[in-house]
C-alpha cells in the first residue's frame, strides 16, 4: 500500500499534477492508515502544497512560514486525525435505520445494569433519566459535552444570586459556547448592552453576574507562567468586557494589555502560533507591563459593586459639557423603586491621574425621580473620568462610568456668543445711534484683536466681555459704541480709553438683573482662568 501511494504522489512531480481536492482526499486516506506512512509520502511534497492543505483543514488564514516542513506535516496529521476520530464517533452515536429498534444510548450516558442510565464522565457518573439528553451536573447546556479535567474558570454557571430576580436552574456552559450563543448576551459580534456586567442563562434565561468569571481570568493570567495560557486568559477577559459602558476603566486596562502582546508577537493573540505559545511569560519583553495592567484592572473591579437588577431603571446622561463644568441629568423610570433615602455618590478625576482623591468625591441627595447637578471648577481641555453610584437607603442600585473631555476656553467663548447673540443684538437695536452699528459679536471680535496685538491683557478681555454681556447698562454700552466709533482708526488709543474708563465698572459687584442660572454659569466660565 505504501509503495502504491509512493508511486501515485510520493514525489513532487506527482503531487504537482494532482488537483487540490485530489491531494486533500489522499491526505485523508493516508491519515487513516498510519502516521509513518503519512509522513513518508508527504515529505516529498513541496512546503507550499502542505501549507495550503493545513490552512484548509485548520480553517485559519495563517501562513505557517515559521514552521519547518516536519512540523507542518505533523500538525496537518494531528488535525486530520482528530477530524477522522470525530467523524467516527458521530457514526457510532447516530444509528443506522436497521438498528433503530435497539435502545439508543446518548453520547454522554451508558448502561449500568438493566434500565439504568449513567453519565459517561468517570468523574461524575450521575444517574440520568430517560428523557435527559445530557448530564445536567457536569455537561454544557449548549453543546451537551463535558470536560475530562473540568476547569471551573472556563465555565459560566446559573446560580441563585440574591442580587438578581428569578429562580436558578443550576446549569452551566462553556465560556466559549456562551460567546457563540445570542441568548447569552455575550455573542462576540453583538454583545448586549442591556445586561452590562451580566450574562443570561441559555437554558432558563436568568440574569447572572459575569464579574467573578472576569476576575478569575485576570488572576490566572497574573500567575500563569506559560505564554499560551497567559494570552488565552487575557483574550477571554477582553471578550467578557466587549461593549461595556459601566466598566470603562477596567476595559481600557485589558485593552492596553492586549495591545502590548500584539506588538510583542506581531499578530493578534487569538492567532498565536503554537511555537510561541510554548514559551515562558518571564521571557516576554512586555510581561511586566501586561501584568501591571491586569493588576490595575483587578484593583478597579474590587472597588466596584457587583451588578444587580432592580425594579425599573436609572438613566444617567450628560446634559452639557463646558470648559470648566459638566452637567449630569438623572432620571428614573416611573416603575423605579425608591427607598427611604435616595442619594448618589460621584467620584471623578482626571484620566491622567491614577487614583481618586477625597476632594473629588461628592454626595448628592434627591427627593424626586429627576435630578440635575453640575460639577464645577474643572480644568479646560482635559479628559475626566466620572463614576456615579446610585443608592436607595444603604443599598447600591447601579454604577455608571463616563469619560468626558472638557472644552477649551476659546470654544467656551464662541458658545457664549451664540447663546447671548439674540438678546444682546435686540438690546443694541433699541439704543443704536444713527452713525453707529455695534453688536455683541463685533465687540468680541474687537477685544480679541486688541488682545492679539498686545493692547489689552487676557484677564481684561475676559472680564470686559463678561461685564458687557451680563452687567453693563444700556447707557454704558452706548458709551462703548461711541469710543469704538471715535477711535476706530487708532487701536492703541481705543485700548487705553476702554481700560481707563471701564476698569472700575468691570470689577464692581452689584446684583444682576434677570440673572438666571444660564447667565450665572456663563459668567463663572468667562471669569475662570
Amino acid at each position: 500500500m505504501a509503495s502504491f501511494h509512493k508511486g501515485a504522489a510520493g514525489d513532487s512531480m506527482g503531487s504537482s499534477k494532482m488537483s487540490f481536492d485530489q491531494r486533500r482526499q489522499l491526505v485523508l486516506k493516508l491519515s487513516k492508515e498510519s502516521e509513518r506512512e503519512f509522513k513518508e509520502v508527504l515529505k516529498d511534497w513541496s512546503c507550499n502544497e502542505i501549507r495550503e492543505l493545513l490552512r484548509a483543514e485548520s480553517k485559519k488564514d495563517i501562513k505557517y512560514t515559521g514552521l519547518t516542513k516536519d512540523e507542518i506535516i505533523t500538525r496537518l496529521f494531528n488535525i486530520v486525525s482528530k477530524k477522522n476520530t470525530r467523524d467516527h464517533e458521530v457514526e457510532e452515536i447516530i444509528p443506522s435505520p436497521k438498528r433503530q429498534k435497539r435502545d439508543l444510548v446518548t453520547p454522554l450516558a451508558k448502561a449500568k445494569g438493566k434500565g439504568k442510565m449513567y453519565c459517561q464522565n468517570l468523574a461524575c457518573q450521575n444517574k440520568l433519566r430517560e428523557e435527559d439528553t445530557f448530564c445536567k451536573r457536569c455537561s454544557c447546556c449548549i453543546c451537551f459535552k463535558y470536560d475530562d479535567n473540568k476547569d471551573p474558570s472556563l465555565w459560566l454557571t446559573c446560580n441563585s444570586d440574591s442580587q438578581f430576580d428569578g429562580e436558578s436552574c443550576g446549569l452551566s456552559c462553556h465560556l466559549n459556547c456562551a460567546f457563540d450563543s445570542e441568548k447569552s448576551g455575550l455573542k462576540e459580534d453583538t454583545p448586549s448592552s442591556d445586561i452590562d456586567g451580566c450574562f443570561n442563562c441559555v437554558s432558563c434565561g436568568k440574569t447572572n453576574s459575569k464579574i467573578e468569571c472576569l476576575k478569575k481570568q485576570l488572576i490566572i493570567a497574573n500567575e500563569e507562567r506559560r505564554v499560551g495560557v497567559f494570552c488565552y486568559r487575557i483574550l477571554l477577559a477582553h471578550k467578557l468586557l466587549k461593549g461595556t459602558k459601566k466598566y470603562i476603566i477596567v476595559s481600557e486596562e485589558v485593552e492596553k494589555a492586549v495591545m502590548h502582546l500584539k506588538n510583542e508577537f506581531g499578530v493578534p493573540i487569538s492567532c498565536l502560533p503554537s511555537k510561541m505559545s510554548r514559551g515562558l511569560v518571564n521571557r516576554l519583553c512586555c510581561a511586566e507591563k501586561v501584568k501591571k495592567h491586569c493588576s490595575s484592572a483587578l484593583k478597579e473591579l474590587d472597588g466596584l459593586p457587583l451588578p444587580s437588577t432592580i425594579q425599573g431603571s436609572m438613566k444617567i446622561r450628560i446634559e452639557s459639557v463646558l470648559a470648566t463644568s459638566v452637567t449630569f441629568d438623572i432620571e428614573a423610570d416611573e416603575s423605579f423603586s425608591w427607598g427611604d433615602t435616595n442619594h448618589y455618590r460621584m467620584v471623578y478625576r482626571k484620566v491622567s491621574e491614577k487614583h481618586s482623591s477625597k476632594d473629588l468625591t461628592r454626595e448628592l441627595f434627591s427627593t424626586s425621580s429627576h435630578q440635575r447637578f453640575t460639577v464645577m471648577e474643572l480644568t479646560p481641555a482635559t479628559e475626566y473620568w466620572f463614576k456615579i453610584v446610585s443608592f436607595s437607603g444603604v443599598e447600591e442600585l447601579s454604577v455608571d462610568e463616563f469619560i468626558v473631555s472638557t472644552k477649551t476656553l476659546q470654544d467656551e467663548e464662541v458658545a457664549a456668543v451664540l447663546l447671548n447673540m439674540s438678546n444682546c443684538n435686540n438690546a443694541n437695536k433699541m439704543e443704536k445711534s444713527g452713525s453707529c452699528s455695534f453688536g455683541f459679536e463685533e465687540c468680541v471680535n474687537l477685544i480679541r484683536q486688541l488682545e492679539c496685538s498686545g493692547q489689552v491683557k487676557s484677564d481684561f478681555r475676559k472680564k470686559f466681555l463678561t461685564w458687557y454681556c451680563l452687567k453693563a447698562t444700556d447707557k454704558e454700552k452706548h458709551v462703548v459704541e461711541i469710543f469704538v466709533d471715535t477711535f476706530k482708526d487708532d487701536k492703541e488709543a481705543l485700548a487705553k480709553q476702554l481700560i481707563d474708563t471701564f476698569s472700575d465698572c468691570i470689577t464692581r459687584k452689584h446684583p444682576e438683573i434677570g440673572g438666571g442660572s444660564e447667565s450665572a454659569g456663563v459668567s463663572l466660565i468667562l471669569l475662570q482662568d
